[in-house]
């Protein structure tokens, strides 16, 4: 025990840092039940939640109240398996995300009369979800190795503190609060336009807690065994969103909608910090990316239709903070991500349309393996992947219409990620093997007042 604990001294002295961890996901495409029903909306002309995915499209609604409200429940399974390269801990971990996210809510209304609509709403723009890892995870390993090089007060650094933890868990959660507020005018019959305001609350918050099992020290020394982290990181920001409209006929209609930077600066706020690697009132960026969305929807027949749907995530110009070690912007690290989906809607009469639809999120990383550093991104994994998706329109009456689909999200399979560990002998490569999927289920309700 001792042989290998003087080794990983002497190996880790300087090896790590530590962050907040977030369970963030930027820019969420899909924030409401039609969107999760189609697998696209910015070209989509029959429902209030094109306030946040057409706006410029509401002047083509009928005349009165529309309101559209929904949820979404997430089944994720983002894993990601590691054998840190030093003697003692090279047998290989694999960790998963243990609890669903069940809420994730919606509601857009839109009050439109003749060339004008007045819109605003309430949505998760980014984050929605928790990460939760109830066995600890690939960074509670490396809290764990730190621990391992702190010196005990009065014993001189020759001596480590802690030997081994166990019961180690990590927990965070991220939402975006979002409401809206915009105004759509029809130029023309054909071309409408649409600005609209966004005001953003976002909240962080996250727990790590770490159960030492094992000491080492001579002569024995009473020493703390459970060591809590305990923090929020709150910031506040707004955007703005354009958006053009072009109905060229009833069967064909072009879209596009452009929304601006959102300026996030975190704020920490710490509860419990028995690691000692948080800074209360530190102040981190996190901005929300701008984004540009072009659509195209189709009716090929009298009961088929048809959606292509693009998208561009400009990471790259957002504010992520600097990577402390080697200077380089996480955004750039990250680079830009880039959209595409295809669908299909078949009615059934005029009681039920049937969609099925395609997706590809391509993540264009700079620099991958720099990137997954950042604390909290192997438990959330972030990576290029597809979705598939089944739903279906039932209408109630010509007032009323509801809502359900179920999507699946799969990513590559074993994709390997390199990671080292830095040393003062040099840097130790290992890797970590990623996996994830999601199962996706999302239910809403399309409601008309007023008007014919």
């Amino acid at each position: 025990m001792k042989k290998n604990l003087t080794f990983l001294l002497m190996l880790l002295g300087s090896s790590f840092w530590v962050t907040s961890v977030y369970a963030q996901h930027d820019n969420l495409a899909n924030v409401s039940a039609d969107y999760m029903r189609t697998g696209g909306r910015t070209a989509a002309l029959d429902a209030a939640d094109i306030a946040v995915y057409n706006p410029a499209g509401l002047v083509h609604l009928d005349d009165g109240f529309h309101i559209n409200v929904g949820n979404q429940s997430f089944i994720r399974k983002p894993t990601h398996k590691f054998a840190f390269p030093i003697p003692g801990f090279n047998a290989e971990k694999e960790y998963q995300q243990d609890s669903p996210d069940l809420l994730v809510p919606n509601i857009y209304l839109a009050y439109k009369m003749n060339k004008l609509a007045v819109f605003g709403g309430f949505y998760i723009s980014g984050g929605g979800g928790s990460l939760d890892y109830p066995n600890g995870s690939i960074n509670s390993n490396l809290i764990i190795l730190q621990l391992m090089t702190t010196p005990i007060p009065g014993l001189g650094a020759a001596y480590s503190s802690y030997y081994a933890g166990a019961n180690s868990s990590i927990l965070a959660s991220s939402f975006y609060m979002t409401p809206m507020l915009g105004l759509s005018y029809g130029i023309t019959d054909k071309l409408s336009a649409a600005v609209s305001f966004k005001y953003i609350l976002a909240t962080n918050k996250q727990e790590a807690h770490v159960t030492v099992t094992d000491m080492y020290a001579q002569p024995p020394v009473q020493l703390p065994t459970e060591f809590s982290l305990e923090s929020t990181d709150k910031a506040s920001g707004f955007g703005f969103t354009g958006s053009l409209d072009y109905k060229f006929s009833d069967n064909f209609n072009l879209a596009a909608r452009y929304e601006t930077n959102a300026s996030l600066e975190f704020e920490t706020a710490v509860t419990t910090d028995d690691f000692g690697i948080l800074q209360d009132g530190a102040l981190n960026h996190r901005d929300l990316p701008a984004s540009l969305s072009v659509g195209a929807g189709f009716h090929l027949t009298k009961n088929l239709s048809a959606l292509l749907d693009f998208g561009w995530y400009f990471q790259k110009q957002a504010d992520w903070g600097v990577e402390p070690k080697s200077g380089t912007e996480w955004s750039a690290a990250a680079g830009d991500v880039g959209r595409v989906a295809i669908g299909l809607g078949y009615d059934i009469g005029d009681l039920l349309t049937v969609n099925g639809w395609w997706n590809y999120t391509k993540y264009n990383y700079d620099d991958m393996s720099l990137y997954y550093t950042k604390l909290g991104v192997f438990e959330t994994v972030k990576a290029s992947n597809w979705s598939a998706g089944l739903g279906g329109r039932l209408n109630i009456s010509d007032r009323f219409n509801l809502n359900l689909a179920v999507v699946r999200t799969f990513w590559k399979k074993d994709e390997v990620v390199p990671q080292s560990i830095v040393t003062p002998l040099g840097a130790l490569p290992y890797d970590v093997t990623i996996n994830n999927s999601i199962t996706s289920f999302a239910l809403g309700l399309n409601i008309r007042l007023g008007g014919n």
